[in-house]
C-alpha cells in the first residue's frame, strides 16, 4: 500500500472546516440521496449510525464517470470536477464513497485529469458515520447542500454481462 495515497480518518478530523476552501477539496461519489442523508431514500445503508456526508464536501456521484462500458469523455469530466464542483486540482484532493470500489473509479479519472495529490480516504462515510459517539464531535456528518453536482452516466453495455468496477 502507498501511504501517500491514502488518508485516515484522523486527517481528515484534523481537517474538517477547510475542506474546498483554503484547505484540501474532498468529493463524495455517492449518490444525491445519500450525500443529503435523504430521509427514507432508498441509498441510504441502514448500518450507518449516522446520514449525510463529511462537513465540506462536494458531491460528484461516481456515475457520472462512465457512460456504458467506457469513461466519459475527457472535456466533460474536466467540467464536471474543475468547473461544476470548482475543485483546485493542484492541491491535495480526497475521494470517498460508502466503501473503496466507487471512489476507486474518481481516483483514476481525477488521475487521468492530471490532478496534482489524489488520495483516497479508504474507512469511507462507512467508518466516519459509525464512530464512537465519544468521537462525533470530531467527526461530525453534515446534511445541509456544499455542492451536488448533477451527473449522468449509465454502466452496462448492451446484453454483454454488464459493467464491474472492480
Amino acid at each position: 500500500v502507498n501511504e501517500e495515497l491514502i488518508v485516515t480518518r484522523d486527517w481528515l478530523a484534523d481537517r474538517v472546516g477547510s475542506f474546498n476552501a483554503d484547505g484540501p477539496g474532498l468529493i463524495d461519489v455517492r449518490s444525491p440521496e445519500a450525500y443529503l442523508g435523504a430521509r427514507n431514500a432508498a441509498e441510504l445503508v441502514d448500518s450507518n449510525a449516522r446520514h449525510g456526508h463529511l462537513p465540506g464536501a462536494v458531491d460528484v456521484h461516481w456515475i457520472g464517470n462512465v457512460n456504458g462500458q467506457r469513461l466519459t469523455e475527457p472535456g466533460t469530466l474536466a467540467s464536471l470536477y474543475f468547473d461544476a464542483a470548482g475543485l483546485d486540482m493542484s492541491g491535495p484532493t480526497v475521494v470517498y464513497g460508502q466503501g473503496n470500489v466507487n471512489p476507486t473509479n474518481t481516483w483514476l479519472v481525477l488521475q487521468a485529469l492530471q490532478a496534482e495529490d489524489v488520495r483516497m480516504y479508504d474507512g469511507g462515510f462507512r467508518e466516519w458515520a459509525n464512530v464512537p459517539e465519544a468521537l462525533r464531535g470530531r467527526c461530525p456528518v453534515e446534511t445541509k447542500t456544499t455542492t451536488v453536482v448533477e451527473t449522468s452516466g449509465s454502466v452496462g453495455g448492451g446484453g454483454d454481462g454488464g459493467f464491474s468496477c472492480t
